[in-house]
C-alpha cells in the first residue's frame, strides 16, 4: 500500500521551511520530507555560507565529541526557528508527531528525506533524531537519511559526530549527487576572511571547512566503458598521506564549483547547470545503474570495509585536528601538493604574509 499523508506544514511557505510525514504501514516506516528550494527565502537560505556554532547534541553519548559544533547558518535557522505559538522549534514539534507515531506503531523506523535545500534539512534533522534517546528507544534501528543534491551541512566537527552516531548504529545516511551539479559543492569554506579558497581555510584552521557526511553514491553520466556510479565514505585525517589527499580534494572541489559556477554564468550552458541539479536528472542516473544499486543495501555498504576502512570500528577514536597550517608545510615538500599549495598560495598572495617561505 502506499504510505498515508499524516501531516504537511505548508503555514508559512513562503518564509519558512515545508516539511511533510508520512505512515507507511507495508515497510513500517515514519518518513519524514523536507521540501527543496523554492521561494526567494529558501534560496537566500542556501546563499549563506557562514556557521553557528551550537552545543553538541552526541557528546552526552560519546565524551570523545566536541562540546560544541559549526552548522550552516541558513539551515540550522530554518529547522530551529521558534513557533512563538507553541514555544518549539521546528525539530522538536517534528520530532513530538514523529515519537506520538512511533508510540502508536511499535518497530517502525524513521526516515529522512528531501532534494537540495529539502537533502540539507533532512541531514540535519536526522542528526538531531538519531541523537535523541526517546527516538533511539521507540525505533526498531538506525535512523536513515536519504538526501539528494544536498549542499555541505557543517564543519568537520559536525562530521566526526555524524560518523559517532553512525559508529554507535543510531545514524544511517545516502548521500545522492550528480558529478556536475552545482549545489553539492558548496559552501566549501565559512570565510574568515571572506575567502572561499581552501588553503585560504587552513591558514586559519581547518575547522571552519565545510565537509560532507553519510555514503556518498555519486552518479555520472552513462559513458561507454566508465563505471555510472561510484561510492565512497569520508575518511578520517589520521595520517599525514591521508590528509594530504583530503587538501587535495577541496582544491579539486574549489576548482569543480567553478567550473560550475561558469557553466552557470553562460545563457548558453545555463540549462545544463540547472539540469545536473534536477530530480529527473538524478532518477535518469539512477536508472542507468539501477541493476548494479539494486544489488546493494545500506547495511551491507556500511559494513565494507573498503569503503569505510576503520572508522566506523567500536573502539575507533577520532582525530581532531585545531589547526592544520603547520601540517600543511610539513607534507606540502614530500607530496603531489606542492605545485597545488604553490599555486593556491601564489593566488591568494595578497592575504598571506611570507607566502613564498611555506614551500
Amino acid at each position: 500500500g502506499l504510505p498515508r499523508l499524516v501531516e504537511f506544514n505548508d503555514t508559512k511557505a513562503n518564509e519558512e521551511m515545508v516539511h511533510a510525514i508520512t505512515l507507511n504501514d507495508v515497510h513500517k516506516r515514519v518518513t519524514v520530507i523536507f521540501r527543496g528550494s523554492v521561494t526567494k527565502n529558501d534560496f537566500m537560505t542556501d546563499a549563506k555560507i557562514t556557521q553557528t556554532k551550537v552545543k553538541n547534541p552526541v557528546l552526552k553519548l560519546d565524551s570523545d565529541c566536541t562540546e560544541t559544533i559549526n552548522i550552516h547558518s541558513g539551515f540550522y535557522q530554518y529547522l530551529f526557528k521558534m513557533n512563538d505559538t507553541t514555544n518549539k522549534t521546528r525539530c522538536e514539534e517534528i520530532l513530538d508527531v514523529v515519537k506520538e507515531l512511533m508510540t502508536l506503531n511499535p518497530g517502525y523506523r524513521l526516515y529522512c528525506c528531501g532534494h537540495s535545500l529539502g537533502g540539507a534539512l533532512c541531514t540535519l534533522f536526522g542528526f538531531y533524531a538519531a541523537a535523541d534517546d526517546d527516538i533511539l528507544q521507540l525505533s526498531s534501528s538506525a535512523v536513515r537519511v536519504i538526501s539528494v543534491a544536498s549542499p555541505y551541512v557543517g564543519n568537520s566537527k559536525f562530521l566526526k559526530s555524524f560518523q559517532s552516531l553512525e559508529r554507535h548504529k543510531r545514524l544511517q545516511h545516502i548521500r545522492v549527487a550528480n558529478v556536475g551539479d552545482l549545489v553539492p559543492l558548496g559552501p566549501i569554506v565559512a570565510p574568515k576572511l571572506g575567502m572561499i579558497s581552501p588553503i585560504m581555510a587552513l591558514k586559519n584552521g581547518a575547522g571552519n571547512l565545510y565537509q560532507h557526511c553519510g555514503m556518498n553514491i555519486l552518479l555520472r553520466q552513462k559513458i561507454d566503458g566508465l563505471p555510472s556510479y561510484k561510492i565512497r565514505y569520508p575518511q578520517d585525517h589520521a595520517t599525514d598521506e591521508q590528509y594530504a589527499k583530503e587538501i587535495e580534494s577541496s582544491f579539486e572541489k574549489t576548482k569543480a564549483l567553478f567550473n560550475s559556477m561558469k557553466l552557470a554564468a553562460s545563457s548558453t550552458t545555463r540549462p545544463t547547470v540547472v539540469k545536473y541539479h534536477s530530480c529527473e536528472e538524478h532518477e535518469s542516473r539512477l536508472k542507468a545503474c539501477m541493476h548494479d544499486l539494486q544489488m546493494l543495501t545500506i547495511d551491507g555498504l556500511y559494513a565494507d570495509k573498503t569503503i569505510v576502512g576503520n572508522v566506523l570500528d567500536k573502539d575507533y577514536k577520532p582525530v581532531y585536528m585545531t589547526s592544520a597550517y603547520a601540517r600543511v608545510k610539513r607534507i606540502a615538500g614530500s607530496t603531489a601538493l606542492k605545485q597545488s599549495i604553490k599555486e593556491e598560495f601564489k593566488r591568494n598572495s595578497s592575504g598571506l604574509k611570507d607566502s613564498e617561505n611555506v614551500i
